[in-house]
């Protein structure tokens, strides 16, 4: 079977079965993208981030029939409620949503960073503190002296 003898819809991957699993991925990836869950992109509703968030080939998608869905959907998301105006609004509002949502990923990626800094600054300190007490144990009575006596 050549190119040519194939139907535009039908793919085979080297086993000669059609690829439903690039499908799946593809509109599973579809579906974290609409609902603002994107684990490998920055959830921006694109063809390249659909392609990158199923972990598939651009190529693979310009083959698969999810493409059609993807574009339907698209088309539908840029007329908004009224075909005018509110595909603008509609389109900005997902946009904003997006970015606000790669701001407060990049603000807990730096809270998360730092509280791992104080973590360590904490168990540094209580090794010091183990460390005094221990000292203080081996030195005997255990009495605590002041540094500065009193006058």
């Amino acid at each position: 079977m050549t190119a040519r003898d194939r139907s535009p819809g039908s793919r085979t991957s080297k086993g000669g079965t059609a690829t439903a699993e690039t499908d799946k991925a593809l509109r599973e990836a579809l579906q974290r993208l609409l609902h603002g869950t994107a684990i490998r992109t920055d959830g921006t509703l694109t063809k390249a981030n659909l392609a990158t968030e199923a972990g598939v080939s651009r190529t693979s998608l310009y083959r698969s029939p999810v493409l059609a869905e993807y574009e339907e959907l698209v088309d539908t998301i840029s007329r908004g409620p009224s075909a005018g105006h509110g595909s603008t609004q509609s389109v900005r509002l997902v946009n904003d949503v997006a970015a606000e949502l790669r701001a407060t990923k990049a603000e807990l990626k730096q809270a998360k960073h730092r509280i791992g800094q104080l973590e360590r600054h904490i168990n540094g300190l209580l090794n010091i503190i183990h460390a005094l007490q221990t000292r203080t144990a081996r030195a005997g009575s255990g009495t605590v002296h002041p540094l500065h006596p009193k006058r």
